[in-house]
């Protein structure tokens, strides 16, 4: 059995999407670092999102819900206000209270503004209905969105916990905070924004550094509610493109041709030099092949800034001392040093020995601080093997004579061979 508990979660969240609120850029809206100073520009931000997506505007104007084709009100008594037979107008940042505390409330918000009440019994037009039901589930749909926008913050279950289900409540509860900003924590946020939109692209201005700048700029500008006029953003865009030398030019040239009245125009302009000049770069290295030679470069322009560090931080790194000469040393006939001179190199034991001029002044061979090891003796050779003491075939011990005796030789034959040998005369013996 196959489990889609993943999917059935990922089509839940998928279908609260569109109460996700966004800038007009599709930026998220989130407080995220739980700054109080930073609700009022986020609500003010989430207001112009849901008047673009068309989010809660009966709820927020008349406290009604669109329900298809028709709107649902709490009470028939809200039906004069719909028709605008009452001129009683709230907005997102008066939003509309019941119908009951409305009508109440009509004296002070609309001074002048009479009510008659609704014949309940009397037909209701026909794309009204009565249905208490449908602004709860409406409201219950403002709390997800604002959900959404505070789901960064540390403060955010706390204020769930106390806004009890209603979007209208945890959006009156944002706004007691926002109120209650210290003067601190605001002086921090128009700090922020200040700094970015004075110091603008750091380093050589491009179309990859002028994104991020601009990003940013977005992300610092929802915080502030003040009106940031047209002119002020066009003042910000030319003050990146004038202090850019190869820039200023023709920038100023297609401005007087036509003058940016807004952030986008002033950026649109910019971004066509800029994306120019880069297509011309791509072009030139494309068609001289100068990509490994800009590589190259910039790697060796990488190692002489890493070893000018180095020799920042060492300076006598490259200085050698200086190489002592000491004079030739005197030698006998055979090339072997005679005995010790004053200028020669000094016996490394540095120190006055007898007969000595100076320290060290003495043949390694003649020092008494640390004398030469005498060679170890060669070892002895082994013993070689003796002679074989008896002769083959014969013949007298120690005397090297040999007699070579044959099988199958006659008597005669070896009697030859003994006299030959070994001088023997063999006979018949003289008899007396």
């Amino acid at each position: 059995m196959t489990d889609n508990s993943d999917n059935t979660i990922t089509n839940e969240n998928d279908k609260h999407n569109h109460l996700i609120p966004t800038t007009a850029s599709g930026k998220r809206l989130v407080w995220s670092d739980s700054n109080d100073a930073r609700l009022d520009g986020l609500l003010l931000n989430f207001n112009k999102f849901t008047v673009r997506a068309h989010l809660f505007q009966e709820l927020f104007k008349h406290h009604a819900a669109r329900v298809g084709t028709k709107l649902a009100v709490d009470s028939p008594n809200a039906i004069p206000f719909l028709l605008g037979f009452i001129d009683d107008k709230y907005s997102a940042s008066d939003r509309c209270p019941p119908t009951g505390t409305r009508i109440a409330q009509l004296a002070t918000h609309s001074p002048g503004k009479k009510f008659t009440p609704v014949d309940p019994d009397k037909a209701l037009p026909s794309h009204i209905i009565v249905s208490p039901y449908h602004i709860e589930e409406e409201d219950a749909k403002l709390l997800k969105s604002l959900n959404f926008l505070i789901e960064g913050s540390i403060h955010t279950p706390k204020l769930l916990d106390r806004a009890e289900g209603s979007g209208e409540k945890l959006y009156a509860l944002l706004e007691a905070r926002a109120q209650k900003a210290s003067a601190k924590a605001k002086a921090v946020v128009a700090a922020e924004f200040s700094k970015h939109a004075s110091t603008g692209v750091v380093g050589e201005l491009s179309s990859e550094s002028l994104t991020p700048f601009l990003t940013r700029y977005e992300d610092l500008k929802v915080n502030i509610t003040r009106a940031i006029t047209d002119e002020e953003e066009v003042e910000m865009i030319n003050a990146q493109a004038f202090k850019s030398p190869e820039i200023r030019d023709i920038y100023e040239l297609k401005s007087e041709m036509h003058p940016p009245t807004t952030l986008e125009d002033a950026v649109i302009i910019l971004q066509d030099i800029l994306q120019g000049r880069k297509l011309s770069d791509d072009l030139d290295r494309i068609q001289t092949g100068a990509d490994a030679i800009v590589t190259t470069k910039s790697g060796d322009a990488r190692i002489a800034e890493l070893e000018a560090l180095v020799a920042k931080l060492d300076p006598d790194k490259d200085k050698k001392p200086p190489t002592k000469q000491f004079v030739k040393a005197p030698r006998d006939a055979a090339g072997n040093v005679s005995h010790w001179i004053t200028g020669m190199a000094p016996c490394k034991c540095k120190k006055k020995q007898s007969g000595d001029s100076e320290p060290g002044g003495h043949l390694g061979r003649n020092c008494t601080t640390y004398p030469p090891k005498k060679p170890a003796a060669a070892p002895p050779k082994p013993d070689e093997p003796k002679p074989d003491a008896t002769p083959t075939g014969g013949g007298t011990p120690g005397t090297g004579l040999v007699c070579e005796l044959i099988d199958g030789m006659c008597d005669a034959d070896v009697e030859a061979q003994l006299n030959a040998t070994f001088g023997l005369v063999f006979g018949t013996p003289d008899t007396e």
